[in-house]
């Protein structure tokens, strides 16, 4: 990925473009890194999005909907105070580095007007989002603030002036490369490149110098006097693409499919126009949303999750261990018949035992053949005695294994229902589903109960809905909340139900209308029934189905837990290819 200084030269330019003497709306905070900008220019609407997300930082123009936490955070509150109603003055990239300053003037409570620089620094970790007073500095507030504990060399908080990040490196459009420098250097020259000058990432170097016959694996000193010239050459063409602004916006994928992001360009590297896995993008920007939007939703689903995954899985683990100790208990305890025997034995051998002996030699005619046993016995007791304490053990151990047995079933059908609430958090696809579980997980008291989860269990249950290729609907439930519904609510007696066997899985529901299925439209619901299940990187899953009217949800069982009989099975492979063929609805 070459999100570097020279494609923020290219996106910078859009946004200026785009936004220059725009006005601003509305701001809002998702998400505790992230802000939504919306600013109307030229008599249209458009939404700013910077993430400062350590792992996936970016700014962008999108059109993403996004809800946004019922009370604003202070930093975005601090923003709506003094950055509403402004007007963009000024939208800058500062040198070739991934950092660009936002000027805003807008009126302060006195009505006086002033500008203020939103600052957006785009340095992986480090990235951040800073409002600063541009007359004099001063620091209003930073979206991550850093004390002099986390880092010595540069502190951002309120009240001290804001000093940008240390650069030492030389820019390609203020100072031209010497040959002096290149007979000078050890360096390789992508080294070079990357160490020297600003904007240049491994990635944008390494394509900079695609398809020229430099000798890239030699140190620059040693290369010879007429490959200097070739360089310097094309460095200077190169700076003369960059102050013009003449960028060309492509895409490099992994395959030819152009499925698989690999690499964004600002510039065609020599040649590469003809590999078939290049595809150009009009802009910087399309070619940002196409690149990021999959992997920072991605990303913000898996932050979502991750509490909720680490909960399930401490539990689960929990689980396992109870049942194995449960197992242990349970075999030990059926064991107990053997106190039944004995006191058996005793009572059959009463008139040789008398009180005060410590064991009796009895014939075990319980056993083919029969074989001679030793009984120990308790001095203090009498004959009788001892065989009612063996009584009393084998009642004892009766009782105790019927409980053990009761708790082993009960731990199972828990960790049936955490394994499956499981595979919908590692399934989800949307922050509405997560929200779903995490209500689900509430009422259920695995998780401790939020606004947000009362919110999200009144929220219309967007279950997924295909069409297959004979016609037939084919509903698919995202979360337990969603499987019930489907189940036990929407389908009708008729109508197909479809689970993995086993194995944890969404609720599948073919609607019939009391037709019968056809095996395409089978195949196809099975498909969807094992890729919405934990085998959906597996081989020949089973899928059971059965119609609606033979599936039942016994009382006091957790969401999404049913029993079904007359069920038939039948085997999928739920292959990406064969997902993707079947319609959505």
């Amino acid at each position: 990925m070459a999100f570097d200084g020279l494609f923020f030269r290219g996106l910078t330019n859009e946004l200026r473009t785009t936004l220059l003497g725009g006005k601003i709306d509305k701001i809002h905070q998702p998400e505790k890194d992230e802000l939504i900008v919306h600013v109307r220019a030229d008599a249209q609407n458009y939404k700013l999005k910077i993430s400062a997300d350590a792992s996936i930082p970016y700014i962008t123009l999108s059109d993403e909907k996004k809800e946004n936490p019922m009370q604003a955070p202070m930093f975005c509150m601090l923003l709506r105070k003094h950055l509403s109603g402004g007007r963009i003055t000024a939208l800058n990239q500062i040198g070739l580095e991934r950092i660009i300053e936002i000027e805003i003037e807008s009126r302060d409570e006195l009505g006086e007007l002033s500008t203020k620089v939103l600052c957006i620094e785009i340095m992986g970790k480090h990235s951040n989002v800073i409002l600063y007073q541009k007359e004099n500095l001063k620091i209003l507030e930073s979206i991550k603030r850093i004390s002099a504990s986390m880092s010595r060399t540069r502190q951002i908080y309120p009240g001290i002036p804001y000093t940008p990040p240390p650069f030492d490196k030389k820019n390609l459009l203020e100072e031209a490369p010497t040959l002096e420098q290149l007979k000078s250097t050890e360096l390789l020259v992508a080294k070079w490149l990357v160490k020297e000058w600003q904007g240049f990432s491994p990635s944008s170097a390494r394509w900079l110098l695609y398809g020229f016959d430099f000798p890239v694996d030699l140190p620059l000193s040693e290369w010879p006097s007429v490959a200097h010239t070739a360089l310097l050459k094309h460095l200077e063409n190169f700076k003369q693409l960059l102050s013009e602004n003449r960028f060309e916006f492509s895409m490099l994928y992994e395959d030819e499919h152009h499925k698989l992001p690999f690499e964004m360009l600002c510039f065609m590297p020599a040649n590469l126009h003809l590999d078939p896995r290049i595809k150009p993008y009009p802009s910087a920007l399309t070619l940002v949303n196409t690149f990021f939007g999959s992997k920072d939703k991605s990303n913000r689903l898996d932050q979502k999750g991750a509490h909720m995954k680490k909960a399930l899985t401490q539990k689960i683990e929990k689980a396992y261990s109870k049942l194995g100790k449960l197992q242990e208990d349970f075999a030990t305890a059926e064991h107990c018949d053997t106190h039944k025997i004995q006191g058996e034995l005793i009572l059959a051998n009463l008139y040789r035992i008398e009180k005060g002996m410590s064991r009796v030699d009895v014939e075990n005619y319980y056993l083919d053949p029969v074989e001679t046993q030793t009984i120990e016995l308790d001095l203090r007791l009498t004959p009788s005695e001892n065989a009612q304490r063996h009584f009393k053990k084998y009642n004892k151990a009766k009782t105790g294994q019927i409980e053990i047995f009761k708790q082993i079933e009960e731990t199972e059908t828990e960790l049936a229902y955490l394994e499956q609430v499981l595979t919908a958090i590692e399934n989800s696809s949307d922050t509405d589903t997560l929200d779903e579980i995490r209500a689900e997980l509430a009422d259920q008291g695995y998780l401790k109960r939020k606004v947000a989860a009362y919110k999200a269990k009144k929220m219309q249950l967007k279950y997924l809905r295909f069409i297959s290729s004979e016609g037939f609907e084919i509903l698919v439930g995202k979360n337990n909340y969603q499987n019930d519904y489907l189940t036990l609510k929407l389908a009708s007696n008729k109508d197909l139900w479809l689970h993995t066997k086993i194995i944890p899985g969404s609720h599948v529901i073919v609607r019939t209308n009391g037709e019968e299925v056809p095996e395409q439209t089978l195949y196809e619901a099975a498909l969807l029934a094992a890729y919405h299940s934990k085998g959906r990187h597996s081989g020949q899953v089973p899928i059971d189905y059965t119609l609606v009217k033979n599936v039942s949800k016994p009382s006091g069982a957790k969401p999404g837990m049913v029993i079904y009989q007359t069920n038939k099975t039948l085997y999928v492979t739920p292959e990406q290819s064969e997902i993707d063929k079947i319609s959505k609805g």
